[in-house]
């Protein structure tokens, strides 16, 4: 008896232990399950509205509630909403009052209310608002910020009471939804640096040709699918470098809010370059529309901006291509476009120009040209010929100007005015020009060693060659690697040049000063002739430019400016060089009036170093 006692006994505790295991297991198992429900979620969806909502859908599973939304910080509207009760989603509802929403914002963990009867300030719902009955919220941080609150709810009060497992499985959605808003964040902002000009916020290169890609496959009947209208704005390189990049960035944000006003909704702005801007037109009713759409955009530049209280005045260029007939894809377009606003700055700026199959001949010409100059300078072709600088009162000679020629292989020697107009634009007249500097200076020494110890020698500065940042330093090392005397050496510059930017030429000027050479304005009176502008300049010489030489001896004018310019220049101390002299005539009337040197076909033709020969004999006169 007693060991039947016994085995009851031993049974019934072991079955209460067995039953406490199977509710620990359950109790254990449940959490776990809900966890595991809630990963697979955010593994199956990338992030974003997709994870969001079915987070919140899964969350009133979880939780047995019938509504769940998300209210962000600041907003007066709930921005994600869930109403399990119709198994719709409605992101424009508010389904749970704000009230609540804001109350679960302001917790530090998770808030929840089995019941909201009895409580006025809950119970009783505003306009419009879900009645609730029990409620369970959380703050969402993202990013260290808090972003708003996750909230879920049900129509009736709870019979069983929310847990604390229940609080930790809100709190664990609202990290997994946090993430979910920030990795969103991230995508758009790495879209938004791929697509977007970061100073403008206008679309960029990249966006663009998606953009017109798009366009040009539309299989549309309109005769022109789109049209591109490329933008430059004119001479703002000088107002980046007057007013500073915090100020030139505000315009150019000023600009970009002015062509955006004046196209359609469906067109496009985009900035492409640092200055450069494009317009595409999708659909344009006609060439004539187009055009007047480019006469929207110069007119929106007639007004000054006004950056930082200081009126600012900019104008544009425009060059336009229309799909199909000026080009079947984006990246053609485009250059088209870019080719005919070439043609409008040729034209002189703040206009427009259509683009024509002869414009894309002679931009392809000048791009073999740019080949064959940048062969020519490897296989260095381009060579100096000299020409005499003649004392005007003795008749003896004073030095040597340097000037380029093009020893073509083809074409044999080509003079300046044949490839310098092209290399000044293509920027490979630098190149060019220190090849030649360095030359000269070579074979000035090796005279100078031959019995001419007081040859000067004259080497023309292009405008790029001066305003480059390698001007100083080529010249250094010319002198170094020559050996020839800074103090025989004579830089010329044209005043138009030297006029660009007064305050950049005076120090460049000042710097090669310190080295020893010497000054000229070349072509002088040809620019902004003035007295004050020679006291400026720190020069030592001026040439009257060859278009003055040419007609003193028979034109009134011409004798008047000549002599201006040797009286103006001579009280200032400097030397008076005329260039051009062809005839006797002119020469004895350049002498009579004072001028120091002159150079021209009625002393020599310039010519290969080879033959001058004897003539440069000090003692020699010409």
């Amino acid at each position: 008896m007693t060991t039947h006692v016994g085995d009851r006994t031993r049974s019934i505790r072991q079955e209460v232990l067995r039953s406490d295991f199977y509710r620990t297991e359950e109790m254990l198992r449940t959490p776990h399950e809900r966890i595991r429900a809630l990963y697979l979620i955010a593994a199956q969806n990338a992030g974003g509205e997709t994870q969001i909502t079915a987070t919140l859908e899964l969350g009133c599973k979880l939780l047995g509630m019938e509504l769940a939304a998300i209210h962000e910080t600041g907003q007066e509207e709930v921005t994600y909403a869930v109403d399990r009760r119709s198994e719709e989603t409605d992101s424009a509802a508010a389904h749970i009052p704000v009230r609540i929403c804001r109350l679960a914002l302001a917790t530090n963990g998770a808030l929840a209310l089995d019941s909201l009867a009895g409580i006025p300030y809950f119970g009783e719902p505003q306009e419009g608002e879900t009645p609730i009955g029990s409620f369970i919220g959380a703050p969402i941080d993202v990013a260290g910020q808090r972003y708003g609150s996750l909230c879920f709810a049900s129509i009736e009060p709870r019979k069983e009471p929310l847990e604390a497992a229940d609080r930790d499985l809100v709190q664990l959605m609202t990290v997994l939804i946090g993430g979910a808003v920030e990795r969103t964040r991230v995508r758009l902002h790495l879209r938004s640096l791929a697509y977007y000009d970061s100073l403008t916020g206008l679309p960029n290169r990249l966006l663009l040709q998606d953009r017109l890609a798009e366009a040009l496959g539309d299989e549309s009947e309109a005769r022109h699918s789109c049209a591109v209208l490329f933008l430059d704005l004119d001479r703002f390189k000088d107002s980046n470098d007057t007013l500073g990049h915090v100020v030139a960035d505000r315009l150019l944000q000023m600009v970009s809010e002015r062509l955006i006003g004046c196209v359609r909704g469906g067109d496009t702005v985009a900035r492409v370059g640092g200055d450069e801007f494009v317009v595409l037109l999708v659909k344009p009713v006609s060439i004539e529309h187009v055009v007047s759409v480019a006469q929207r955009l110069l007119r929106a530049f007639d007004e000054a901006f006004n950056v930082g209280g200081i009126a600012q005045y900019m104008t544009t260029s425009v060059g336009i291509a229309l799909a199909p007939s000026d080009g079947d894809d984006a990246e053609t377009l485009i250059k088209h476009a870019d080719i005919a606003m070439y043609k409008a700055k040729e034209r002189g700026r703040n206009t427009f120009a259509l683009f024509t199959p002869e414009l894309n001949v002679a931009i392809n010409a000048r791009l073999n040209q740019e080949k064959s100059m940048r062969k020519a300078i490897e296989r260095e072709e381009f060579i100096v010929h000299f020409q005499p600088i003649i004392n005007l009162r003795t008749r003896r000679l004073h030095g040597v100007e340097a000037l380029a020629r093009w020893n073509h292989p083809v074409l044999g020697l080509l003079e300046p005015e044949t490839f310098i107009p092209d290399a000044e634009a293509n920027g490979l007249i630098v190149r060019i020009g220190e090849l030649i500097l360095r030359q000269a200076c070579a074979q000035a020494q090796a005279w100078r060693q031959a019995g001419c110890a007081q040859l000067h020698l004259a080497v023309n500065l292009s405008a790029r060659q001066f305003h480059g940042s390698s001007l100083t330093s080529q010249v250094r090392c010319a002198l170094a690697e020559s050996k020839f005397a800074a103090e025989l050496l004579e830089l010329e510059i044209t005043e138009s040049a030297a006029m660009s930017d007064t305050a950049q030429s005076i120090d460049v000027m000042l710097e090669l000063r310190r080295m020893g050479a010497h000054i000229a304005l070349d072509d002088f009176g040809t620019g902004y002739s003035s007295l004050s502008y020679l006291r400026r300049f720190p020069v030592d010489a001026v040439k009257i430019d060859r278009s003055f030489v040419r007609g003193i001896t028979r034109d009134g004018d011409d004798k008047t400016i000549a002599r201006a310019v040797i009286g103006m220049a001579h009280s200032l101390g400097l030397t008076v060089i005329a260039e051009g002299v062809e005839t006797q005539e002119q020469m004895e009337f350049l002498r009579d009036e004072g001028a120091d040197f002159g150079q021209g076909f009625l002393f020599s033709e310039p010519r290969a170093a080879e033959d001058f020969g004897a003539s440069l004999d000090a003692q020699a006169t010409w």
